[in-house]
């Protein structure tokens, strides 16, 4: 396999890799909080999305990336909905990072 020089879509460093578009670094960190978000909710499930955010100190944006891409999952769905919101508008979403409208637009502002 040969190693090429890519940028890290977390820190915008350069680093060499086969494959990963994420450094070593930024990786290391994203496992961290996801240790501390995972041993926080199973200690308490109770909790919403908002306490489990102040407990931990992990911005929102975070949990809800993670909610979105199903690493964690807020089990209070009385008290929050289970919502999470879009990254650029911030509208409630169901899933993933972006709603609809902000994902087309995206994805247009890259193809030119």
């Amino acid at each position: 396999m040969e190693l090429h020089n890519v940028k890290c879509k977390v820190c915008n460093r350069t680093f060499r890799t086969t494959n990963d578009m994420i450094c070593g670094m930024c990786l290391s960190d994203e496992d961290m909080i996801y240790r501390r978000l995972r041993d926080y909710i199973y200690e308490h499930p109770e909790n919403t999305t908002i306490q489990v955010s102040m407990a931990t100190g992990v911005p929102m944006r975070i949990i809800n990336k993670m909610h979105g891409k199903e690493r964690v999952k807020i089990i209070n769905t009385k008290a929050n909905n289970n919502q999470i919101y879009c990254d650029s508008c911030g509208k409630p979403i169901k899933f993933g990072v972006m709603c609809e409208p902000c994902f087309t637009k995206q994805k247009k502002k890259y193809k030119t």
